[in-house]
């Protein structure tokens, strides 16, 4: 066991290395395996790398949409864009952004009617806005468990309940509205 987690810790020491000389590199040019979530991928980065690749001509990005950890020690992945920073590794953290969050239900509801919501599945229970949640049901019951965020869309759009959802998302579905106001 000890062998197995000092093992471990050499790969992610190398791993630190390598990635630190290829940060001093000027050039941008290969292939980038990036991870990030289905939906950032989807509503937000895609739409931003024409202009990524007029700068860089010869770089080429395989997104690959996953909630899980990739390891980036074992090149599954060279980047990863997550909602929080990782426990344990040698790697360079940068802060993107800020994502704000808020309540959403249908369009198709009375305002503030909807008691009931959608949630992520269990082992994404562990994210801030899912504890938030927990905290304030108030009295309503989780319908729907999904980890896909169109079907998340879907499902609070269809009256199913109300969901928390990243605003850069929730705000242009015009089949939902934040509700109530404030939330």
């Amino acid at each position: 066991l000890r062998t197995l987690e000092r093992a471990e810790r050499i790969e992610e020491d190398v791993a630190g290395i390598v990635r630190g000389a290829e940060v001093e590199s000027d050039a941008v040019s290969g292939l980038v395996r990036v991870t990030c979530v289905e939906a950032m991928s989807s509503e937000y980065l895609v739409h931003h790398l024409p202009d990524l690749y007029a700068r860089h001509p010869d770089l080429e990005v395989d997104l690959i949409d996953t909630d899980a950890n990739l390891n980036i020690a074992r090149h599954e992945a060279d980047l990863a864009i997550r909602g929080s920073r990782p426990m344990r590794g040698d790697f360079i953290v940068r802060k993107l952004a800020v994502i704000g969050l808020a309540v959403y239900e249908s369009a198709r509801v009375d305002v503030g009617t909807c008691r009931d919501w959608v949630a992520y599945n269990d082992d994404l229970m562990q994210l801030p806005e899912m504890r938030w949640l927990e905290s304030h049901m108030e009295g309503g019951r989780i319908r729907l468990r999904n980890s896909g965020m169109r079907t998340l869309c879907g499902a609070i759009a269809s009256g199913i309940g109300r969901g928390i959802l990243p605003c850069f998302i929730g705000d242009s579905h015009g089949e939902l509205r934040r509700s109530p106001p404030g939330d």
